[in-house]
């Protein structure tokens, strides 16, 4: 009770206090680049060649992560903020950012440890939107995965389901070592 009465009796100013709270978030931001400036690194802004733009591709981003849990929603956000570009509804935004999320955590999971990377790459179509997302791991048979049975309670294996549900396509390319995972979503004009 004692320390509540000195602040009432030693009152700062609002001029003061803000200042503080500028201070301690700038503080904050600084650290806060420090740490993602080496984790985040743009790969490449990539204009669509000739070819690519006579096929419809009006823009290419790409970039890269550290493989790490943490970097799933970083990945989310940036895709959704992409897409939000194109005019999809607020349900297929959702879509997006489920499906993103999904193969972003496998990506984690399986494309190897801490020390890899994942690759990012965002292509704006004339009519619609393709995200792939690539690891280094060591692949696997998408059709081989248990999908699970409406009640049955595993760990693994919605999320292929989930994204082939939520996305207009999804394809799996493999190299060796790694796998892509390329999820489309066109854009749906409604009739008038």
């Amino acid at each position: 009770m004692e320390v509540y009465r000195e602040r009432i009796t030693n009152p700062i100013s609002v001029e003061e206090a803000f200042a503080e709270v500028r201070r301690c978030l700038t503080q904050l931001v600084a650290k806060l680049l420090s740490f993602l400036t080496p984790a985040l690194r743009l790969k490449s802004l990539v204009l669509p060649s000739r070819k690519a733009a006579a096929q419809g591709v009006l823009d290419v981003v790409e970039f890269e992560v550290p493989s790490r849990p943490e970097m799933i929603a970083y990945i989310r956000s940036r895709v959704v903020d992409y897409a939000k570009t194109l005019p999809f509804t607020h349900e297929e935004i959702e879509d997006i950012r489920i499906a993103v999320g999904e193969a972003g955590s496998n990506a984690v999971r399986h494309g190897g440890n801490g020390d890899c990377r994942i690759g990012v790459r965002m292509e704006k179509h004339t009519d619609g939107l393709v995200v792939v997302i690539s690891d280094r791991g060591c692949g696997f048979d998408p059709n081989a995965v248990h999908i699970p049975e409406p009640g049955e309670l595993v760990e693994n294996g919605r999320g292929i389901v989930f994204m082939r549900a939520l996305m207009d396509e999804v394809r799996f390319h493999f190299t060796h070592p790694g796998t892509s995972v390329e999820l489309v979503k066109y854009l749906h004009t409604k009739a008038a």
